[in-house]
């Protein structure tokens, strides 16, 4: 992941960027306004007289996301968390959605970006592991802050969405590990500080005070996830086991510096099973664990976000790991151990059924389906674009910088 697909053009050598490789953004004009694909309403604007509070962005954000959901039936609510790809709701104004944006070194053309006027290219800066290796802390913000910049561009012009997962804090733990130039590296303290002010220098502060997230990024992958293809043992069947100790030193820490300091707003939960110390029985997938996705990330590190599984990770819990007794089952334990979107179509196929069941209840389903609409409406989502902070976003930030 995170190799973008289209050609960049060189930045002028400066000192400023202390690193060699980096391309720069070609598009300097001003955004466009934004076109969804989706459907044939602007998603920045919201129908007031189907939902008066919910488009009323001087109300509280829960009084908002509390109308809507309360209007919603609960087909259209699994809808929404059944799939990366959500779904308009047509009788109610609410347009349609894809989660699935990728962003590691660069945004990256994947399910919401697309490369066309009038933001035909994008900066692609080096592995994030050569960008960690400067130990340059301040370059760690300002590469977050061109590519949330850029993201919300493009977003302006209609040509992504606005949630991008990345960045991937995983700690290298063997150097033939497949995957490990996506990683700062294998050091929990550098891991961290990058991934805190990779987040914040993506999200932005909101010069308004109102809250409002310039793009949402979403660290991944959570949690123990470090294996690929090791001895007949995949990523997909892992069952890693962890001492209370490596949890504390290890495996925490960059996710903690990215939601407690960097207050990320997203969170993708991995493939693998997890048995961590004082746990009565085997491993539990991490999508389905309400320990890290809910007592850890949520209560413990105050994260105020959405989580989504990877791609196929909410079917894994039932057809790799045998977790939640049934399909319908496992789609109901993912869901209320926190997971709020699937990235793929299990927890669309099977939530309706584990609702009629009982193995899923209706207020369960509401925690979920409130968290994404939380971070949409954080997003600027349903307000008139120019009314939020970045509604003018353009590639200039890049070209600042060199």
């Amino acid at each position: 992941t995170g190799i973008c697909s289209k050609p960049t053009m060189a930045p002028s050598g400066s000192p400023s960027w202390r690193l060699l490789m980096a391309c720069t953004a070609a598009a300097t004009a001003m955004a466009a306004p934004h076109h969804h694909a989706h459907t044939d309403w602007d998603p920045w604007t919201c129908k007031a007289d189907l939902l008066p509070i919910f488009c009323d962005s001087n109300q509280p954000i829960n009084a908002r996301v509390a109308e809507l959901v309360a209007k919603m039936t609960d087909s259209e609510k699994v809808a929404q968390i059944g799939s990366n790809t959500a779904p308009s709701i047509d009788r109610l104004g609410i347009p349609a959605y894809q989660w699935w944006g990728e962003a590691q070194h660069g945004v990256c053309e994947s399910e919401s970006v697309h490369f066309r006027p009038p933001t035909p290219v994008g900066t692609s800066f080096p592995e994030p592991g050569l960008t960690a290796a400067t130990f340059d802390k301040e370059l760690f913000s300002l590469v977050g802050e061109v590519i949330g910049s850029e993201g919300r561009a493009m977003a302006n012009a209609g040509n992504a969405g606005l949630t991008f997962w990345a960045p991937n804090i995983n700690l290298v733990r063997d150097p033939r590990w497949g995957r490990l130039l996506e990683t700062p590296g294998e050091d929990p303290l550098l891991t961290s500080e990058y991934a805190m002010r990779f987040v914040k220098g993506m999200q932005g502060v909101d010069p308004s005070g109102r809250g409002y997230l310039r793009v949402a990024a979403t660290p991944k992958h959570y949690a123990g996830y470090s294996l690929d293809n090791w001895h007949g043992m995949d990523r997909y069947h892992y069952d890693g086991n962890i001492t209370k100790q490596d949890w504390a030193d290890t495996y925490s820490q960059p996710f903690q510096a990215a939601i407690v300091g960097g207050n990320a707003s997203g969170l993708m939960c991995s493939y693998n099973a997890n048995r961590f110390s004082g746990y009565p029985s085997g491993g539990i997938p991490s999508c389905a664990d309400p320990n890290l996705l809910t007592k850890i990330a949520r209560e413990d590190f105050g994260f105020d976000g959405y989580i989504t599984g990877d791609c196929g990770a909410a079917e894994d819990v039932w057809t790799t790991h045998g977790f939640g007794g049934n399909a319908s089952g496992a789609a109901s334990v993912s869901i209320r151990a926190g997971m709020d979107v699937d990235c793929g179509d299990f927890v669309l196929q099977h939530a309706l059924a584990a609702l009629e069941t009982g193995q899923l209840t209706r207020a369960e389903l509401d925690v979920a389906v409130a968290h994404l609409f939380r971070v949409r409406v954080r997003l600027g989502y349903f307000d008139p674009r120019q009314s939020t902070p970045w509604g003018n976003a353009s590639y200039r930030a890049s070209r600042d910088l060199n």
